[in-house]
């Protein structure tokens, strides 16, 4: 999120912890496999784009 455009304060002012690059995983579980897919595909449109 460092260069995204959001009118932020600079990097250097941000909290100590969020100042580095920051990993993230989503998890989706269901017990069916067809509904696990369709929110996979869904996710992935909506943050197409957004890496």
């Amino acid at each position: 999120m460092k260069n995204a455009e959001l009118e932020d304060p600079d990097v250097t002012k941000w909290e100590e912890g969020y100042q580095e690059e920051i990993h993230a995983m989503i998890l989706i579980a269901d017990d069916n496999y067809d509904t696990v897919q369709n929110h996979k595909q869904l996710l992935v449109k909506e943050l197409n784009g957004f890496f």
